[in-house]
């Protein structure tokens, strides 16, 4: 499996974000980030930021599975499978996904916080 630099698909600079849900499970958010430099504290301020996907099987590193609008802006992501590595960069190898691998994309509901049984609401 050989991994190429994904500068080389042309794509908006990505970041990931850890999100701590109600439910303690962790998960780590895909971000496409604007900055721009403040000459007054001397670096690189974020202005925006946009959710564009996760990282698989809420881990840290591993396959970045992107949504659906993400794939229509890029389509060459579709032809290709994003890694975000240990190092926190991001490679490619030339291999899609299929759309069963998006099943973990989104995170499943559970049992909600206050103990009640999903859908059992007392009165």
């Amino acid at each position: 499996m050989v991994e190429h630099d994904l500068a080389q698909l042309h794509l908006p600079s990505l970041t990931a974000q850890r999100r701590v849900l109600k439910d303690g499970t962790v998960r780590y958010v895909v971000l496409t980030c604007s900055t721009v430099w403040d000459d007054y504290k001397h670096r690189a301020v974020i202005t925006h930021t946009k959710a564009v996907g996760v990282v698989e099987d809420d881990r840290a590193f591993g396959r970045v599975l992107f949504k659906a609008d993400f794939l229509q802006e890029f389509p060459q992501l579709k032809e290709v499978t994003v890694l975000r590595k240990a190092d926190r960069h991001y490679v490619y190898v030339q291999r899609p996904l299929t759309s069963s691998d998006y099943v973990h994309m989104y995170h499943q509901r559970g049992r909600r916080a206050h103990g009640c049984a999903q859908g059992a609401w007392v009165k």
